[in-house]
């Protein structure tokens, strides 16, 4: 039993999988981030180019990966860095626009963010270092691509570039925590235990307000200083 819900389990998260990263491909190509051809449909508005590009990057996928059990450390870890955005987002938007009107509100949001970010964190880091610094190459891979397409097309993205900067300190640091923790094929093993929490917990604190502060403005600018302002003024 336990063998036919180890097929049949993943089938059907891949099948979740192929068409919402199709769509993720196709609202970049129609945002002109990506190239427009990843945001062709056929006629009955299935995103071919898009799913088929992300049969290819998914095949590729299994190569650095020994195991299927490695490969699924990997996607877990992915699935945190996801999940870690999301704390960032919601304090963000609390700041920008937090009178505005929802039927729910976070309990204690000053507690509950910082700490689900922290948690994403820390499932990164018991992740291992092999993992985190695989992961850290492929986004970084993922975000020069978006750079790139987004310079080409002038959609004016690169312009928030600073709203985003925490991002690479973020992964950096993810991967040297995890090479000097104790987690890991190549990790050195020279934070003690409990110490290495404390570390982690205390860098992921210093990365949420950092990149809340990096926050847009309401109107979609970059936050200026108090002197920027009054120059601009002059």
């Amino acid at each position: 039993m336990l063998i036919v819900d180890a097929v049949v389990s993943p089938a059907g998260t891949g099948v979740v999988y192929v068409g919402t990263t199709a769509r993720l491909s196709y609202a970049l190509g129609e945002e002109r981030e990506m190239p427009t051809a990843l945001a062709t449909t056929n006629k009955k508005g299935v995103p071919v180019v898009s799913i088929l590009v992300g049969a290819v990057i998914g095949s590729l996928a299994f190569g650095p990966f020994k195991s299927w059990s490695a490969l699924v450390s990997v996607i877990t870890g992915a699935t945190a860095i996801m999940y870690a955005f999301a704390p960032v987002s919601l304090a963000a938007l609390h700041k920008v626009d937090g009178g505005r009107p929802r039927s729910y509100r976070v309990p204690m949001p000053a507690l509950v963010l910082p700490a689900a970010f922290c948690s994403a964190n820390l499932i990164i880091y018991w992740g291992g270092f092999e993992t985190s610094w695989k992961l850290a190459c492929a986004m970084g891979a993922g975000l020069a691509l978006f750079a790139l397409g987004a310079w080409r097309n002038g959609t004016g993205a690169q312009h928030t570039i600073r709203n985003a900067f925490w991002i690479g300190p973020w992964f950096g640091g993810q991967v040297l925590i995890g090479w000097l923790g104790r987690y890991g094929n190549g990790s050195r093993n020279l934070l003690p235990n409990w110490v290495d929490i404390v570390v982690v917990i205390v860098f992921a604190l210093v990365i949420f307000y950092w990149a809340v502060r990096l926050t847009l403005t309401k109107e979609g600018r970059p936050r200026q200083s108090q002197r920027t302002r009054s120059r601009s003024t002059t």
